[in-house]
């Protein structure tokens, strides 16, 4: 009985991850020319996302939507939501929308913490450090909070072994924490813990060894 009902909830995912990857394309498109269509075009996605997360989360894979694919295309709609709420800063709005962005950062959280998040490091940081300084997240801590809370799971579960993105991430966190420092927020001690992430991910490297350690530090904090 149990492995009928197995494959029954793996079917049913895999109906939905077929339908999610429409409404995605969709929605990254701008296929929908409707508000009403967007907004519930979205609310389609999260729904699914929700049902079908699970899938991933056993260990499965499909080449209907590979889990890496999904990550990236609920990143590229949590920019384009940011985006847009920039523009509405410009036009002083005063209510905005975040369902996106704090969907890709559930999903986030969620693969993170089950350690199979398997993409692009660069592709990650590049989505980080571009949310983190948009004008409407700046305007919105909590934001940043939830933001480095995620980078600092995701850091748990990933290994930094390239000297690019590793330099990268180090200059935007001593960049960041003198900006949060006089406040109230979690990101301060979250830049922190992430910064001892990346020295201790390249200690275990030959990156450090010999005249090479000493001369990737200064590269680093100069």
């Amino acid at each position: 009985m149990f492995r009928v009902e197995s494959k029954l909830s793996e079917d049913h995912a895999l109906n939905g991850l077929s339908q999610l990857s429409k409404l995605v394309k969709g929605l990254l498109g701008k296929e929908f020319k409707k508000n009403a269509e967007r907004e519930a075009a979205k609310k389609d996605v999260a729904t699914i996302v929700s049902n079908c997360l699970h899938f991933y989360i056993s260990g499965s894979t499909t080449d209907i939507y590979p889990l890496n694919v999904l990550v990236k295309d609920l990143c590229s709609l949590a920019l384009l939501e940011v985006e847009e709420n920039n523009q509405k800063m410009k036009k002083k709005a005063s209510s905005w929308k975040t369902g996106s962005l704090e969907l890709t950062l559930n999903v986030l959280n969620k693969v993170c913490g089950e350690g199979i998040l398997d993409g692009d490091l660069n592709d990650f940081l590049k989505f980080f450090i571009t949310v983190i300084e948009a004008p409407f997240v700046q305007s919105q801590k909590w934001i940043e909070d939830d933001l480095t809370s995620t980078l600092l799971k995701f850091m748990s579960a990933t290994s930094l072994t390239a000297t690019g993105p590793s330099r990268e991430l180090w200059l935007f966190i001593w960049h960041r924490l003198p900006l949060v420092l006089d406040t109230t927020t979690k990101s301060f001690g979250n830049y922190l813990r992430v910064a001892r992430y990346v020295l201790k991910d390249i200690s275990k490297t030959t990156m450090v060894s010999g005249e090479n350690g000493s001369n990737l530090i200064a590269d680093m904090v100069r």
